[in-house]
Parts: structure tokens; C-alpha cells; sequence
């Protein structure tokens, strides 16, 4: 990626991992050519603390004008560095402009964590206000515990290739931080980037007892043993749904 600023995000990255993101970026220019804006790297592949910054970096393109019949040539295009494990996704310029309000916790993350590697700045005039934010951690932990416990319950019946409890229990654990740390901007608390640091702050905010999840989440981010997903389940679940009725109480103040 050619930068290497004492300051940049992605210097924690593996040269593998850069070199696919490269290839992604490339291959976005050539098969959008005029109807690409911009390309940012979002998401834990910034994140230093994280284990597995390097699993499946996301990126997010945005698009402008006809794209869609460019969407097969793209594809194609893609192909490498997708499978390489790169991901990517397409955000249009109008949903850029006017689906702040709907999608406010995602919109508030890809501001707070990206760096752009094509064009200009998607999110510098991005503005999220308190209560759409407020609304969107809400609405987010509500629909996490329904989807995890359905996750696990599918894989524990079906077996992994229905859905791995495991990676279920993983992807459900990251959404909870995001949403943590969100809330603990919204309410004054700050940015705490350190998952110990955002557990023991949300725990002093909101009364609820974290301990057992930074155990787990420990466990999770060492990857030394499997994960028991019942346990884990019910260990995320009761944060989870304990956050979501704090957060359902909680008063936004101008």
C-alpha cells in the first residue's frame, strides 16, 4: 500500500494481507473504471489488539453513476482477492448521503475506524445525530442475541455446515464491542480501543457484570481451545440483553 507513516492503521497488517488489499483496490479500478468514488479498509483489520486483524479484510467501495452493469466484469475482476479471504462491499453515493439515519451505528463505525486508499474521504461530512445512534445500538444488541441464538441452534442441529456455533459465538462477540464502544462515545465515556479497558467501563456505566465475558472473550481471541458454545452463548446473552434494556432506558441529552 506504499505508506508507511508511523501513524497508519495498516502497518500492523502482514504483507500478505497488504498485498491482497492492494490486489482488491486494483481490481476495483479496473472493473468500475469512472462509477468507483473511493475505497476505504474498515474494520478490525485496524484494530492492533486484534488477533486476527489479518482474517478477511473488509473494504468498502464506493460507487456512483451505472455501476450495476459493471457488477459481472467486477466480480471477475475480484476473483483473486476474494478468495485470498478479502472482503468487499458496495456502498452507493446517495445511500452514503441519506442512510446515515438508518444505518447509524454501522455509519458511526466506518467513520471512526477507516482509512482511505483511493480518493477522497467518503465520511468527512458523514453526521450521525445521538438519538439515531442511541436508536441504532438498540436496535443492533436486540437483533444480535436473536441472531446468535439462532445461529447456534442451527449448527449444534445441522452440524457446521448449516453454521459453526463457534464462529457464530466470534462474530457475535465483535458486534457486542462495536456496539459497546459506540455507546460508550454516546455517553460520554470515550474511546476505548482495548477490549479490557471497554468491558470494565461498560460494567461501571451500565451496572452490568462483564467478568464472565472477558474471560471468554480472552478464550476467543487466544484461539488455544475450542470454544463450549452453550456456555459462550449464555455468557454473551446475558450482557447482551442486559445492555439492550439499559440502552432502551437511556435518555439522550442534546
Amino acid at each position: 500500500m506504499g505508506d508507511e507513516r508511523s501513524d497508519d492503521p495498516a502497518r500492523w497488517l502482514p504483507a500478505k494481507s497488504l498485498a491482497s488489499i492492494d490486489a482488491a483496490k486494483t481490481a476495483l479500478e479496473r472493473g468500475l473504471g469512472d462509477a468507483l468514488s473511493s475505497v476505504v479498509i474498515v474494520g478490525a483489520a485496524l484494530n492492533p489488539t486484534r488477533g486476527d486483524r489479518a482474517q478477511a479484510p473488509e473494504l468498502l467501495a464506493i460507487v456512483k453513476g451505472a455501476y450495476l452493469p459493471r457488477l459481472g466484469a467486477l466480480a471477475e475482476a475480484l476473483s483473486a482477492p476474494m478468495r485470498a479471504g478479502v472482503r468487499v462491499r458496495l456502498l452507493t453515493t446517495e445511500e452514503l448521503s441519506r442512510a446515515a439515519d438508518v444505518f447509524a451505528l454501522e455509519f458511526s463505525e466506518w467513520k471512526a475506524r477507516h482509512r482511505v486508499l483511493l480518493g477522497s474521504d467518503p465520511f468527512a461530512e458523514t453526521e450521525v445525530t445521538r438519538e439515531h445512534l442511541r436508536h441504532s445500538i438498540e436496535l443492533e444488541l436486540r437483533g444480535l442475541s436473536r441472531r446468535i441464538r439462532n445461529r447456534v441452534l442451527a449448527g449444534l442441529a445441522a452440524g457446521p455446515s448449516r453454521d459453526d456455533p463457534s464462529q457464530a459465538i466470534r462474530d457475535g462477540v465483535d458486534r457486542l464491542l462495536v456496539a459497546a464502544h459506540h455507546l460508550m462515545v454516546l455517553t460520554g465515556d470515550g474511546v476505548l480501543s482495548d477490549d479490557a479497558a471497554l468491558l470494565a467501563a461498560l460494567e461501571k456505566r451500565c451496572g452490568i457484570d462483564t467478568k464472565a465475558l472477558g474471560a471468554a472473550l480472552v478464550s476467543i481471541r487466544a484461539a488455544k481451545s475450542p470454544i463450549a458454545p452453550l456456555d459462550a452463548l449464555s455468557t454473551l446473552l446475558s450482557v447482551t440483553d442486559a445492555l439492550a434494556q439499559w440502552v432502551d432506558r437511556y435518555e439522550v441529552k442534546p
